[in-house]
């Protein structure tokens, strides 16, 4: 019997596939080239990311920027004291969520009194469109780090990175 996480035949949790077919699904799945490609659950995991929560000060200005940055639908009710917000993927498979803190602070980046503690990694197939497009929609930009990916700040000032690696072929 395979270990949870061991390369398999089977793709999601029951559904035979031949392993080629498993391995070219997976690539397709975002993960081309990297461990992933070829190791596809044979069960569920226990735990899982439900959303990944930024803090700000104004949730529904900031989930507005990553709904237009990301192309995804805004909030269809946020609350109405504005203390959260939340945006859900197209295909409702990633949530990034919003709230409100009083006295909130942006990190410093790249380090400094209040360094970063988590960034996005957001993959692009175009980075001279999007970081355009980025700043034109607030967006600041922090650094050049490599012909494959730049540094940001959200309006709320929360580090980001527009990546043009790891695209499917």
């Amino acid at each position: 019997m395979p270990q949870p996480w061991q390369p398999t035949s089977v793709l999601g949790f029951g559904t035979k596939r031949p392993a080629g077919q498993v391995r070219s699904l997976a690539k397709n799945l975002g993960c081309p080239g990297s461990p992933c490609s070829d190791i596809i659950p044979a069960m569920p995991p226990l735990i899982r990311v439900r959303a990944v929560v930024l803090d700000c000060p104004d949730p529904l200005a900031l989930s507005g920027f990553y709904a237009e940055l990301l192309g995804w639908p805004p909030d269809p009710e946020p609350s109405a004291d504005n203390s959260w917000a939340e945006l859900s993927s197209p295909d409702c498979s990633v949530k990034v969520e919003f709230q409100r803190v009083s006295g909130y602070r942006p990190p410093t980046w790249p380090e400094g009194e209040r360094p970063q503690m988590l960034h996005l990694d957001l993959r692009v197939a175009d980075l001279e469109a999007e970081h355009d497009r980025a700043v034109r929609l607030g967006a600041r930009f922090l650094a050049d780090e490599s012909p494959e990916f730049r540094v940001y700040a959200d309006p709320a000032g929360h580090p980001f990175c527009l990546c043009a690696v790891d695209l499917p072929n």
